[in-house]
């Protein structure tokens, strides 16, 4: 398994002359495909810097052509985004972005972002030939793994009649929330999802449960609202 992206032209900053690999200034998590599937070692990079805004449009507008229908934007728009907004895109600190490469060829993607107090899963896309291999659930927990010392509660947004992609989701322990989901091109709305992340370990010192909205832990810091609002 390459440690690099794609040495073809079309995932390269200009300026670098093909035959040299890109290499990400990103964490590789190898990830292990389950028995029954690919035998190849799946790599999670993490896109970290602006350099990297080729590999991220690239694997961005495969996604937007493959299932258009389960993206608000459509593939035009988004090809219409000059490299200044590509570039401040990997620049966000509240985000992070994950690519999954086979053999150095780009089968998947997604996006976590802060936002108002929850961490929200964004673009999650498998090639179609790595679908039903336990690709997408790591995707998805690597977003989790991320989120956990920064918020309580994991939401995303779903095409409501995109049932392959609800049921992972259900699978993964997320379940319908009463947030109002974004408006569709077409009508309708987003279903959102959510998920609450197990709760950190808890401190050496000893502390007493809020019984007010007002009240403070013995520690004197707020106590932690409750992020639920999901119904089963």
């Amino acid at each position: 398994m390459r440690d690099h992206a794609p040495t073809s032209p079309w995932f390269l900053p200009p300026g670098r002359p093909p035959g040299r690999p890109h290499r990400q200034n990103s964490q590789q998590q190898p990830q292990q495909q389950p028995p029954g599937g690919a035998s190849k070692v799946v790599v999670l990079v993490t896109v970290r810097t602006e350099s990297d805004w080729p590999l991220w449009i690239a694997v961005r507008v495969a996604a937007l052509a493959d299932a258009p229908e389960s993206f608000p934007r459509a593939i035009a728009e988004w090809a219409d985004d000059g490299e200044r907004r590509w570039r401040a895109r990997l620049l966000d600190p509240s985000a992070m972005n994950l690519v999954a490469l086979d053999d150095g060829l780009p089968v998947g993607l997604i996006r976590g972002v802060l936002e108002d107090g929850a961490a929200w899963i964004h673009s999650l896309w498998v090639s179609p030939a790595m679908r039903g291999r336990g690709l997408g659930a790591d995707l998805i927990a690597a977003v989790e793994r991320w989120a956990e010392p920064r918020a309580a509660l994991v939401r995303l947004g779903v095409v409501p009649g995109n049932g392959p992609a609800v049921a992972l989701y259900r699978r993964q322990g997320y379940i319908e929330s009463r947030c109002l989901g974004a408006p569709l091109p077409h009508g309708g709305r987003e279903l959102v999802m959510e998920k609450e992340l197990a709760a950190l370990p808890p401190r050496r010192d000893t502390t007493r449960v809020a019984t007010g909205p007002n009240d403070e832990t013995s520690s004197g810091e707020p106590a932690r609202p409750s992020h639920s609002t999901g119904t089963s």
